[in-house]
């Protein structure tokens, strides 16, 4: 044994040694060289896109000679690769030193700017350079890209037309107007521009891979299918079109085969998230549960701020793993981390979302609930804060420590309507309106394929917090409007709404309009756009914000005492000391279909309710019965006719001048990127 262990440290130091002469070699060997030698090996490490290797020779070549303007322009051409560019402007400054009037110089510098968000700075230099050099076609494509940044389409096209008359087999200016013209619809133009592209430059891999994308958006699959496989064949390296391949056999249901060349990917770049995501995708759509699982909870080792995967991920969770799975736990800690993080920023608003998520996935972690049931009675909310403890006592998880909580609260608030009552509000169901959620046929994404199901499914769960709107996302794609409304009519919904959604590589925009589903008729719409991290849940919750902020609000009666009756309404929901409701039986309130204001016969009224004690949840009032029969039974509804008065303009520009704790921090806004820019931009 002994032997054997001094056998592996003779070899393990013969490695060592090994390495550190490789490694002293080639320090000696590229400090023999000339600076000029060393530009040239940086060159071919370029060339092959190994940008690391050749920054690092392009730097030994300047420390030979600072002067060297080529070495310097390299080094700005590899950072600019890299994304760094504030480098990449420095490094194009430091090479202007030495040479004069270089429009590629110029250029590099100005869509570095432009990644800098410097627009007014890149456009005065793409500008600069066309008023010397009027043929220069990179300040053209400079200026469109952007026009194209500003949604001026029509300015761009003409960019790329008369880069177009000076070069007229110029690669970039044709998959470019291929690309505009199809994002206006012009189908038969963008066909026309892509095939000339083939045709003159039947030998790039890139040329195939934009000729795809074009045939998949139309939905000419197997086309796609075709060009993209061509565009592999002459370039076995080329992830993109890899993955562009995966996503076409996807939206073929061809799920075995993207699962595959998703293997492929990984294979290659085990931090390939898009297709860890992809296989996941493929593995729950043929049933592989556990396999999918797998692979999203490797996909989010890897980047744990993909909130489409993890959305995906955690509805599997909801519909295919046990309750008392263990494995809950470990999934919920995610969020529990998270909301922690929120407390430590004081921005409770955002930690009570991942708290709600939290328990989502495991609801009876209890120091979660108590995190959350903390919130709660930091909001002054005592009595949800003790429900919050009164559930997890329903459900034997309570242990001395809550059990003490719960007798001193009880003993506390036993004033309070719920314990005056015996009713326990966690377990109302204060559901006033359904809606079914349908998403259309998707868009082929360049990112997420069905990004629209997915996100529509989380919005649907994100109203599980939510008691007062009951939304149930409606599955698979409708083909049509009229197929969603004859389903939610059908189905006896009150609304139904469509959900649209385009993602950018940093940006998402959702479009959520509701409809009547008595009429059809549009009642409200919501349009959403967020970048940054969180984007998407941000998205989702404005859309539940505003959904709750225009449907009208009625109570139920619950409980009744002679002429004391209870409600199922609060101070949550709205209610005030004295409000003012009146009272129909079950069914006389509604919509007309028109708009989203309440409908109902004030002829049938059968009386008048006038609150004498608010609670968090519930209310209690007098009532007063409309005629000589007194018609009221349970479940009636209560419709709020006195509301409470808008608070001075003095006192709301107060309030609006104080940053409380627990107000989100305002949303960063930026000017958007389109995924035509993207796709542009992407252009070599």
């Amino acid at each position: 044994m002994k032997k054997k262990h001094n056998i592996l440290f003779v070899l393990i130091c013969t490695l060592l040694c090994t390495a550190v002469s490789s490694a002293q070699n080639t320090s000696v060997r590229n400090a023999d060289m000339t600076a000029s030698d060393l530009y040239k090996r940086a060159r071919d490490y370029q060339a092959r896109e190994d940008w690391y290797a050749a920054l690092e020779l392009y730097q030994e070549a300047l420390n030979k000679n600072p002067s060297y303007a080529e070495a310097w322009f390299a080094l700005a051409e590899c950072s600019y690769e890299l994304e760094q560019y504030d480098l990449t402007v420095k490094y194009c400054d430091s090479a202007s030193k030495y040479i004069k009037n270089r429009t590629d110089i110029l250029n590099l510098k100005g869509f570095a700017l432009i990644g800098l968000h410097k627009l007014e700075e890149a456009r005065s230099i793409f500008s600069e350079v066309l008023n010397r050099f009027p043929n220069d076609v990179e300040a053209r494509f400079g200026l469109a890209r952007l026009d194209l940044f500003d949604g001026k389409l029509s300015t761009a096209e003409q960019y790329f037309l008369d880069a177009l008359k000076r070069e007229s087999k110029n690669k970039k200016a044709l998959i470019s107007l291929a690309l505009i013209a199809e994002r206006q619809g012009k189908t038969e133009q963008s066909r026309l521009y892509i095939r000339e592209a083939l045709r003159t430059h039947n030998g790039k891999a890139e040329v195939y891979y934009f000729a795809g994308y074009l045939a998949a958006k139309e939905g000419n699959l197997a086309e796609a299918e075709s060009l993209i496989r061509t565009a592999v064949l002459l370039d076995g390296n080329y992830d993109k079109a890899y993955k562009l391949l995966a996503d076409i056999l996807f939206a073929q249901k061809r799920y075995a085969e993207t699962a595959d060349i998703c293997d492929f990917r990984i294979a290659k770049n085990a931090s390939s998230v898009s297709a860890w995501y992809l296989k996941g995708l493929s593995l729950a759509a043929l049933g592989e549960n556990e396999k999918a699982l797998s692979a999203w909870q490797t996909g989010l080792s890897r980047d744990p701020q993909d909130e489409i995967m993890r959305a995906a991920f955690e509805l599997l969770v909801f519909d295919a793993v046990e309750l008392e799975d263990k494995r809950r736990e470990n999934w919920a800690a995610y969020h529990i981390d998270k909301a922690e993080a929120y407390m430590e920023k004081f921005t409770a608003v955002h930690a009570l979302y991942e708290y709600q998520r939290a328990l989502r996935i495991q609801p009876l972690n209890v120091e979660a609930r108590l995190a959350y049931a903390r919130l709660l009675l930091n909001k002054g909310l005592s009595e949800s804060y003790l429900s919050q403890l009164v559930f997890l006592k329903d459900q034997q998880r309570a242990d001395k420590r809550v059990e003490d909580i719960i007798e001193s609260y009880t003993s506390l608030l036993q004033n309070t309507l719920p314990l005056q009552w015996g009713i326990k509000p966690f377990y109302l169901d204060k559901t006033r309106w359904k809606t079914g959620l349908y998403t259309l046929t998707e868009d082929f994404s360049l990112y997420h394929q069905n990004a629209v199901s997915v996100s529509a499914g989380l919005l649907a769960d994100i109203f599980n917090a939510n008691q007062f709107v009951s939304v149930r996302h409606m599955g698979p794609a409708v083909s049509s409007y009229a197929e969603a409304f004859k389903d939610a009519r059908t189905r006896g919904f009150d609304f139904f709404a469509l959900m649209d959604l385009t993602e950018e590589e940093r940006g998402i925009n959702i479009r959520f309009d509701l409809y009547s589903a008595a009429s059809g008729n549009k009642l409200h719409s919501t349009d959403v756009y967020r970048t940054g991290n969180d984007r998407l849940a941000s998205a989702l919750q404005k859309i539940r914000d505003d959904l709750t902020s225009v449907l009208p609000h009625k109570a139920k009666i619950i409980a009744r005492r002679g002429s004391l009756v209870l409600i199922d309404y609060g101070r949550k929901d709205g209610a005030v000391d004295e409000q003012v409701f009146d009272v129909y039986k079950t069914g006389d309130t509604g919509f007309d279909g028109s708009s989203l204001d309440l409908k109902y016969d004030e002829k049938k009224r059968i009386g008048s309710l006038t609150l004498t004690a608010v609670g968090e949840d519930i209310s209690q009032g007098e009532f007063k019965q409309n005629g000589f029969y007194d018609l009221l039974a349970l479940g009636d509804d209560a419709v709020p006719v006195v509301k409470a008065e808008a608070p001075a303009a003095e006192t709301v520009k107060k309030e609006k001048k104080k940053k409380s704790k627990d107000e989100a921090p305002p949303v960063e806004v930026e000017k958007r990127k389109s995924v035509l820019y993207d796709l542009i931009q992407s252009i070599r």
